[in-house]
Parts: C-alpha cells; structure tokens; sequence
C-alpha cells in the first residue's frame, strides 16, 4: 500500500532519506520521484545483453546467467537541454539488465513491482520486473526492451515506478539475489 503524499512528505523530509510504505523502504529517492501512487526510480547502470551468443540456463540446483556488456554514458547533445551536452545512455535496439539506483527492503506482508514509466512506453521502451517479495533485500534490477530505433536515456533519469502492495506471506525471502 502506497501512503497519502502527505504521509510520505512527512516521512521523507525531502534530504535523501529512505522511502518508506509500511515497513518496506527504498534509498536514494528525492521529491521528484513521489508520484500520486507509486515512487519513481532511476537508472543507474545498464548492461547490453548478448542476445546472439548468450546462453541462459535455469534448473532446481541453480543458473547460469547470459554474457552481458556494460553500457557506458556518452556525451550527448539533447534538443531539449539547450544544446548542453549530457552524460546519457545511448540504446540501439535489444535487451538491457537495468540496475536501478536504489536500494531496497521488502516488509513482512508487502510485495511489489517496477513498470515502467508512461513516457517510455509511448515510444517504444518497456521495463520488465520480477516480482519483489517480503523480505528481499538488495539492489533493485529490471529488464528494458528497446523497440525502437535507438534510445537516448541521461544518467540517473527516472525510468520506472515501484508499486507497492499489501501480501500474505507465508515466508521470507532468502533466495540467491538476497543483499546483492
């Protein structure tokens, strides 16, 4: 359950303090990230994954991951940054493994997800998320897709929103992405 904006400006105080709804809590957020129903999230590095060679293997006794690239930021002139150049992502078509900039902890009785924001959908990028359940702690980490062309996203932009919900749990997280 996400707290009135009243609620969360009291507890925020706006001086990068943690989120909090209920008991679950996430680092690193700032008054413009406070949405009517949910907390934006920014990106923090993004990792190209190699949809030619990769190969992904998933069984009861563990994983094995696809190779991945990091995407560095570049510096780019954007049309609506008054011809300043910005650190930004520059995107070809393809699969990312985003990690947000934000820590999390999941509550007793609370889950949630990332969607993405409007304005990446509108064009082509989505944000894919796994369920967070309670008791999960650690990095905050989703899937993009870009459908387009080519996407031009700036460092620490926002590019998710993080929902929280009300669960029954029947137990705590303890999985291999605990406190990674």
């Amino acid at each position: 359950m996400i707290p009135s904006m009243r609620h969360v400006r009291d507890v925020l105080g706006f001086v990068e303090t943690p989120f909090e709804t209920g008991q679950t809590s996430i680092t690193n957020l700032d008054e413009k990230c406070i949405q009517p129903n949910a907390v934006d999230l920014r990106v923090g590095q993004i990792f190209k994954i190699d949809s030619k060679d990769g190969v992904f293997a998933i069984g009861e006794n563990g994983k094995t991951h696809c190779a991945e690239t990091e995407v560095l930021p570049q510096m780019v002139e954007l049309d609506f940054n008054d011809g300043k150049k910005t650190e930004a992502y520059v995107l070809d078509r393809g699969y990312y493994r985003v990690v947000l900039d934000h820590k999390i902890t999941v509550g007793e009785n609370e889950a949630g997800w990332t969607i993405p924001r409007s304005s990446l959908i509108r064009n082509g990028v989505i944000v894919h998320s796994a369920l967070y359940d309670s008791g999960y702690e650690g990095s905050m980490v989703c899937g993009m897709s870009v459908n387009c062309n080519k996407a031009i996203i700036e460092k620490h932009s926002r590019i998710a929103q993080y929902i929280c919900v009300d669960a029954e749990s029947v137990f705590m997280y303890n999985g291999s992405y605990q406190n990674k």
